[in-house]
């Protein structure tokens, strides 16, 4: 009885939000779109769900400041993440851990500093946009992606995508 009150349940939200194959509401990533203060940019197709992971929880009463997405294939395996802010006047916090041997001390402060592109790897192109690529070590899949778009810094990881694939499918985004 339980697990049809849970399934009807699941129904009744599913066409309440209007999920779309993707598994994120198109309605929820549009609002997303509008609340961030970069461009926000999806990659125009592709067959996979998606996880909106930052900012977690999601807030939509507030200003947007970073977006990272998770995109899975149809077994749930993890396939590429997606993170994005803008290049300028963009916050971090790294936490700076400083060990003195001599004193047997340890101090660790969080130190915020403005964001600043990394710069290394293969340079690739982007629709005529510079970008950089990293591979991962011994493998023949995977790496990192970074490039500006619009003023917008955005960041691709894949363990299971080759240089190729990352490459068209940040071609793609819009």
């Amino acid at each position: 009885m339980l697990k049809n009150v849970l399934f009807c349940f699941s129904l009744i939200l599913s066409s309440a939000f209007s999920l779309n194959c993707n598994g994120v509401s198109s309605t929820v990533l549009s609002e997303i779109k509008e609340k961030t203060d970069f461009r926000f940019m999806l990659p125009i197709s592709n067959e996979w769900k998606v996880e909106v992971k930052y900012p977690y929880p999601l807030d939509l009463s507030k200003t947007i400041s970073m977006v990272r997405l998770h995109y899975f294939d149809s077994n749930e395996n993890y396939v590429v993440g997606i993170e994005q802010h803008r290049v300028s006047g963009y916050k971090i916090t790294r936490e700076e851990t400083i060990i003195d041997v001599k004193n047997n001390e340890e101090r660790t402060a969080k130190v915020e500093e403005y964001f600043t592109p990394i710069q290394r790897g293969e340079l690739v192109y982007l629709n005529g946009i510079e970008a950089r690529f990293e591979s991962w070590a011994n493998t023949n899949k995977g790496g990192i992606l970074r490039w500006i778009n619009d003023g917008t810094y955005l960041e691709m990881d894949s363990s299971r995508l080759t240089k190729t694939e990352m490459i068209d499918l940040a071609k793609s985004m819009k």
